[in-house]
């Protein structure tokens, strides 16, 4: 039907069958979710990595390094928005928080896609402002190019640039991330707060001659403590034990609702960003358990 309604357009029948042909297999493809790479359409089976131009990256972090803060594409805000609260101060005048909880698993939750122009090794830091953070077990889950691994860090004692440790990154996406959720293991009675601020990534082995992005302020005092042994981080306050979670712990990775909350650019970002296209994550979330917490004012 379609070769003869191609031909009835005045189309030869060499054309209208080849013509035919390529638009049967495009139709086939788009319904098994096979779409060809070019197409102006992102798949389900494609990526930034294996199509970046049809599934263009949230942003890109430069060879050196850049900032990635709340409100950028590739900081991603996740579960009931009534218990993010923002307020306006930490990095680029802006941060969010929420109330943490003994639940097994993350009600609110923030994911920060890691795509790199480079690959390389990155000190990977960050920020906490004094007063929006009490929580003495956070936990940031980072998924790198080697093994992930999870650091702790006691929110109450820290204000300022905390490190993460240093990672092996690959260069593009590869489900490169960091992960943070609000399921610390402190009771929701006790009111502590969970800060998300900016993440500062900066370049540790540039090749000669190159500057690598790295500052005098880079480095932060009491930084948390990774629990994996593959990769040496800042020593730790005092009080700040390392954590014994399993890194591939439940919502790191394929457990995610698709999209993330796209706020303005801010200026003085090292990763170049792509708005209006959204990240595509897992589609295989579970329904989350809704629980009470105290009005905030």
């Amino acid at each position: 039907m379609v070769v003869r309604a191609l031909e009835n357009g005045g189309l030869r029948t060499g054309s209208a069958v080849a013509v035919g042909a390529a638009i049967a297999l495009w139709a086939t493809s788009a319904a098994a979710g096979r779409l060809p790479c070019g197409d102006g359409m992102c798949g389900v089976d494609e990526s930034s990595d294996s199509c970046a131009s049809d599934c263009p990256p949230c942003g890109v972090i430069a060879a050196s390094g850049g900032t990635i803060d709340d409100g950028d594409a590739c900081f991603g805000l996740f579960g009931p928005p009534e218990y993010w609260r923002h307020e306006v101060a930490g990095e680029g005048g802006d941060l969010a928080w929420t109330m943490v909880t003994a639940d097994a698993s993350a009600s609110n939750y923030a994911r920060v896609a890691l795509h790199f122009a480079e690959a390389g090794r990155y000190r990977v830091e960050a920020n906490v402002v004094t007063g929006f953070g009490s929580t003495k077990a956070a936990r940031y889950a980072i998924t790198s190019a080697i093994d992930p691994v999870t650091v702790a860090v006691d929110q109450s004692t820290q204000d300022g640039w905390v490190s993460l440790g240093e990672h092996e990154f690959a260069a593009g996406s590869h489900e490169q991330s960091i992960y943070v959720g609000d399921n610390t293991g402190e009771s929701v009675d006790a009111q502590l707060q969970l800060c998300l601020d900016a993440f500062r990534i900066t370049r540790l082995d540039a090749p000669a001659g190159e500057d690598s992005g790295s500052d005098d302020g880079g480095g932060s005092e009491g930084g948390g403590d990774e629990s994996s042994s593959g990769d040496e981080g800042t020593e730790g306050d005092e009080g700040t034990e390392p954590s014994t979670e399993d890194s591939g712990s439940e919502g790191i990775t394929n457990a995610l609702p698709p999209g993330f909350e796209e706020g303005d650019d801010e200026d003085g970002c090292g990763c170049s960003s792509r708005r209006g296209d959204p990240w595509l994550w897992g589609l295989l979330a579970l329904p989350l358990a809704r629980r009470r917490r105290s009005s905030l004012a």
